[in-house]
């Protein structure tokens, strides 16, 4: 490599050490720049960043983030207004800035802050949040996250006040007033062709960016929106919380999502994929299809037309989910035509809307059996109250199939 001729190194030698000496230079100049403006703590593979100020509150909000989310009271945000007409036309309440947020929760900022601030360093049993974790279907674990009373009652009001009163696409059939799975499942009777799909882990791709636009969506300010959206979202911990070298308590989270478990939640996933269902019809529309969801249960029901055209509709399904931030789970896709049991979120649609036969047959077992050996005896998984758990079953068939299900009904009443 020594031995090169000086005009070789002329022509390879000084490009490269000047482009490596730029590298290197601009390497440190931005690491200087943000070691000079920031402060950042390093937690569990997550990044955050906290500036104090003397007389406001303290703004913490995570590096990772694509949208940078904080909490009021900075200045270097630009703060833009609530829209006031907008929100009376929905009935919401006008809520302007942090004042008009503690006014209506019946709080001091001191009790709002702990329920609002991303948890970095929390000691075990200090979360606003009980974390669990139940075994899902086929495989894996599902977290479940239930806030605690305090922060549980201000997401009721929450969602009772503003996220109840705000309306939702017609193709979203799951967590709605006057909706079902029988509605979600109407719409697909008597299809040719009948494809489902379900878009994996939903919620916690519920981010709270997409919060924070749901509220700005509605019309309140930037300012009451990252309030809102701190008390309508969490970030689930991961494994056991240790102490670090300092002696504070460290631990690795998921990224901040609206949570299973919080009453919030479901509502503002509806709201959330407002665009993703808009978009999803419009595409359904093209190929002469009907579309539905029910949570993060998405079915299109078409005849020769959409059957034709799958390949070029699943490619631009595909893309659709992927632009609006979600994922298929494709271990769950089926494809159900006319000569086949067509089932949609557990409702059979081939001819009309119906439940399914085996799970009739195995309730009209259960009460056969329970007239000869009694309700006790049937109670295998050892239920409270095993009569209100068939009558529940029995008013599920009921709304699928009346006759069938006021039959169940009276057969339950008459086992003693």
């Amino acid at each position: 490599m020594l031995a090169l001729a000086p005009t070789t190194w002329a022509c390879y030698g000084i490009p490269l050490g000047v482009f490596l000496s730029v590298a290197i230079f601009l390497r440190y100049a931005y690491r200087r720049a943000g070691s000079e403006s920031e402060k950042w703590d390093s937690l569990g593979g997550r990044r955050w960043r906290c500036e104090r100020k003397g007389d406001g509150v303290g703004e913490l909000r995570e590096r990772v983030t694509r949208e940078r989310v904080w909490l009021p009271g900075s200045k270097r945000l630009p703060q833009k207004p609530s829209n006031a007409q907008k929100l009376g036309d929905l009935g919401i309440p006008v809520l302007k800035d942090t004042a008009d947020i503690l006014r209506w929760l019946g709080v001091d900022l001191k009790s709002l802050l702990p329920l609002a601030n991303p948890e970095r360093r929390v000691r075990p049993g200090k979360s606003n949040y009980v974390e669990w974790t139940v075994k899902k279907r086929r495989a894996g674990l599902r977290v479940i996250c239930s806030p605690k009373p305090r922060l549980k009652a201000i997401q009721r009001k929450i969602k009772a006040e503003i996220l109840d009163r705000a309306p939702v696409h017609m193709a979203a059939h799951g967590f709605v007033r006057t909706r079902s799975i029988a509605t979600n499942a109407a719409g697909h009777v008597g299809r040719k062709l009948v494809v489902n799909l379900d878009l994996r882990n939903f919620f916690e791709h519920i981010r709270i960016q997409q919060v924070y636009g749901v509220f700005r969506h509605l019309g309140y300010g930037s300012e009451v929106s990252r309030w809102l959206a701190r008390l309508c979202t969490h970030a689930p911990q991961l494994g056991e919380a240790s102490r670090g070298l300092d002696g504070q308590w460290e631990m690795q989270r998921i990224r901040r999502h609206a949570v299973q478990g919080a009453p919030t939640s479901p509502a503002l996933a509806n709201l959330a994929c407002l665009r993703l269902d808009r978009r999803l019809t419009g595409l359904a529309k093209k190929f002469d299809a009907e579309y539905t969801r029910y949570a993060d249960d998405l079915t299109f029901s078409g005849d020769e037309r959409f059957k034709r055209g799958m390949k070029r509709f699943l490619d631009h399904l595909h893309m659709i989910i992927r632009l609006e931030g979600f994922s298929e789970n494709y271990v769950k896709r089926r494809f159900m035509r006319s000569g086949q049991r067509q089932q949609v979120t557990g409702v059979v649609v081939n001819q009309r809307v119906n439940v399914a036969r085996d799970e009739y047959d195995r309730l009209k077992a259960i009460i056969h059996n329970a007239r000869k050996t009694g309700l006790d005896a049937q109670n295998r998984d050892h239920r409270p109250d095993f009569r209100a758990y068939l009558l529940g079953r029995a008013a599920h068939v009921a709304q699928l199939n009346p006759e069938r299900g006021r039959k169940l009904v009276e057969a339950i009443r008459a086992v003693s």
